[in-house]
């Protein structure tokens, strides 16, 4: 099913910046503007999202953003963060609780 338009703008959004000069892209969510991603391009139609999960410099593999509908605007409540930690290949996580 497809994000509402409210959804996209408080909850489940995200923007993306080319880095001049460089093979990455900033990408920051819309639930979590503090957290920076970076997107990097490893082959032809193959890229990785790299960020700190657990202040480990991590390979993400997946992430789950839970946020509270019930209201007029989506609220969100909790990110999940799941990864592999670049020089190790060690899994990591971390769960943002947000108040």
């Amino acid at each position: 099913m497809e994000l509402r338009t409210t959804e996209k703008w408080y909850a489940y959004g995200l923007s993306c910046d080319e880095i001049e000069g460089k093979p990455y892209y900033n990408v920051k969510l819309v639930a979590d503007k503090k957290r920076v991603f970076w997107l990097k391009q490893t082959d032809t139609f193959k890229a990785i999202l790299i960020t700190k999960i657990d202040n480990k410099l991590s390979r993400l593999e997946h992430m789950y953003i839970f946020a509270d509908n019930s209201g007029i605007l989506p609220k969100v409540k909790y990110i999940e963060l799941f990864g592999n930690e670049l020089s190790t290949g060690k899994k990591t996580y971390q769960k943002i609780i947000f108040d």
